[in-house]
């Protein structure tokens, strides 16, 4: 049992699972199912696959917003080619020291 809440702590939800499974096979076989050792490992199992799946979920939100952040972000830049121009050359200046004048200059035009 330690090494599933390891796993859980670390957020290797689906590893947790993975070894959670095996000891609850083990019980079930030694003890039963209706040991309260393994339905509290079977209880630890859906624990685990709750979490990965929120997990999962987590990410495919996270992965959308940032397609949805990346494509408003070119939308903007296709707008707007002045704004190219003004990044190349802040890019040009950076290296002079003048980012900050220069980025205080762009505020001033909007």
């Amino acid at each position: 049992m330690l090494l599933p809440i390891a796993f859980n702590c670390m957020g290797a939800f689906k590893l947790s699972h993975q070894h959670e499974k095996k000891t609850y096979d083990i019980l079930v076989k030694q003890l039963g199912e209706d040991d309260s050792r393994t339905r509290d490992s079977q209880n630890w199992m859906k624990t685990f696959k709750m979490r990965e799946l929120q997990m999962n979920a987590q990410k495919q939100k996270g992965q959308a917003l940032n397609a949805a952040s990346a494509q408003k972000a070119i939308d903007i830049l296709k707008a707007h080619p002045d704004l190219i121009q003004a990044f190349k050359l802040l890019q040009q200046l950076e290296g002079l020291g003048v980012r900050a004048l220069l980025s205080i200059n762009l505020l001033m035009l909007r």
